[in-house]
């Protein structure tokens, strides 16, 4: 039991960790953003590679703008560019939804921070850990094979815990014995 109390607080501590850096990162990115947008810091580009990695981190897809390109002859074409790779572009859509996507970016890890102090969240990833297991593994929970192997979980769980076997130490048996056994 020890063993498991130990692996416990490792991996508490690897996620509040985790969290509370991609915070902070998302809080430093969003500053720059907006000291970039009033015309007070450094070139922003340098940024989006680290920002594209703290969203993929969040869950939290990225959103797209529409950009018109002229194509001559006076004809006009209409595409979708994705923010986050936009950033640099000082267009007023394009900066309200980078600072929303930033906004996004710290409240996940807020919120993954907290959940990290919530015993019904740990509660439920016992209860869920194939599902999640797959769901990082990029296999959706809601295809078969993860119910599956979520219901053999919960059958095979239970009976692993009713009839393990105890390991005794040979000096706890003897400690035991008394004088009728030697």
């Amino acid at each position: 039991m020890n063993y498991f109390v130990r692996a416990f607080i490792v991996v508490l501590a690897y996620r509040i960790l985790f969290c509370l850096s991609g915070y902070i990162r998302a809080t430093y990115y969003e500053r720059k953003y907006k000291e970039y947008i009033a015309g007070k810091g450094e070139e922003f580009a340098s940024y989006t590679a680290p920002i594209r990695k703290l969203l993929k981190q969040a869950g939290i897809p990225d959103s797209t703008v529409t950009a018109v390109d002229s194509l001559g002859h006076g004809q006009f074409q209409a595409v979708q560019v994705s923010v986050v790779e936009n950033l640099t572009v000082k267009r007023g859509d394009v900066i309200a939804d980078g600072l929303n996507i930033l906004s996004k970016i710290k409240g996940t890890f807020l919120m993954n921070l907290r959940e990290c102090f919530s015993p019904l969240y740990w509660v439920q990833l016992v209860l869920f850990l194939p599902i999640k297991l797959c769901e990082y593994l990029g296999v959706s929970g809601d295809k078969l094979v993860p119910k599956l192997i979520q219901i053999l979980y919960w059958i095979s769980a239970p009976l692993l815990l009713l009839f393990r076997t105890q390991p005794v130490s040979y000096t706890h048996l003897r400690a035991h014995e008394t004088s009728a056994h030697l």
